[in-house]
């Protein structure tokens, strides 16, 4: 296909001149009928040589250079709970990335509305600036366009929320469960293939008193990547997950509450007996045990009574009581 240029331009006129038609000027350039068309009836002209052309570069080069030298407060250099939100989104479904015409962006494209405007409302606190938002099929995309946020931003060591106030931490979890987490029947569970990521939300949860499932690997389906997660189980564990972290996206908010209205405070005693009965009878294990009992215990649960010991509470009171 043929440049369209001003020499190209100017050899279509020259042909029409000479009383050429636009298809056979098409055909003896390698021009597509419909721009030769645009030429020589509709009086367009190349990209290269149009006034407006001309004026969209001119207004798109100021925006360039105002994006480019928009600068942050200094406030934005602390750590904040805003920041800390911005910050377990990027680590998740949000993103920092240089664009191929010089624009820098932190973004987060999500079909979640809520999850989107409370990404942007965050930003908007933590530098003053509101983000540019976009619609696309059933996407929303949330655009922060500056050179000083996506360098700072992508130069940041997470590890050091670890030195955070508690607030600072609760947020940094929000945004991360927010892209990565999901409410399961009995749990909530988060995962990522970074393993150094993962161990830090592990440390942060524990700051708060929450506690969690050793991690699980598994292998993605392209066989390159490695997955890592992990879940936080019970009923107290949710009820403070869901008191000191939480989520922005409502389905998930109202998951959450719901499974933690169905748990039970306390496993059944006849569960516990029925459990230990099969395996001392049939030398079940954990697993089998749990589809026999019709999954009214967890398999966690059940693997903690019968390899390590453990015993529900009301189990150990009644036998305090019977000593």
């Amino acid at each position: 296909m043929v440049r369209r240029d001003l020499s190209v331009y100017l050899k279509v006129m020259k042909l029409r001149e000479n009383g050429l038609g636009n298809r056979r000027i098409s055909k003896k350039l390698d021009l597509p009928l419909s721009t030769v068309s645009d030429w020589i009836y509709r009086d367009k002209k190349p990209h290269s040589i149009s006034e407006k052309w001309e004026k969209t570069k001119r207004e798109n080069s100021v925006r360039l250079k105002r994006i480019l030298t928009k600068k942050l407060p200094e406030s934005c250099y602390k750590i904040s709970k805003e920041l800390a939100y911005i910050l377990g989104v990027v680590a998740g479904d949000g993103f920092v990335c240089k664009c191929v015409n010089r624009a820098y962006i932190v973004g987060l494209s999500v079909i979640d509305k809520d999850f989107a405007y409370t990404f942007k409302k965050n930003i908007k606190k933590w530098c003053g600036y509101s983000p540019s938002v976009y619609y696309y099929k059933n996407m929303i995309r949330v655009y922060f366009y500056s050179f000083e946020a996506y360098k700072f931003i992508k130069s940041f060591d997470v590890n050091f929320l670890l030195c955070a106030k508690s607030i600072e931490k609760s947020f940094f979890l929000k945004g991360f469960f927010d892209s990565e987490g999901h409410v399961g029947k009995r749990h909530v569970s988060i995962g990522n293939t970074n393993l150094g990521l993962v161990n830090l939300t592990r440390k942060l949860l524990i700051f708060l008193g929450i506690r969690y499932t050793k991690i699980y690997v598994k292998k993605l389906k392209d066989g390159e990547k490695t997955f890592y997660y992990f879940y936080v189980w019970g009923k107290e564990n949710l009820r403070k997950f869901q008191r000191y972290v939480n989520f922005s996206i409502k389905r998930k908010i109202d998951k959450l509450t719901e499974i933690i209205q169905n748990l039970r405070d306390e496993y059944a005693t006849e569960d516990y007996y029925k459990v230990m009965e099969l395996r001392n009878k049939y030398g079940f294990g954990a697993k089998k045990l749990s589809i026999l009992i019709e999954d009214r215990v967890p398999f966690s649960v059940i693997s903690n009574w019968i390899y390590r010991g453990h015993l529900p509470s009301n189990v150990k009171g009644e036998l305090k009581s019977f000593v």
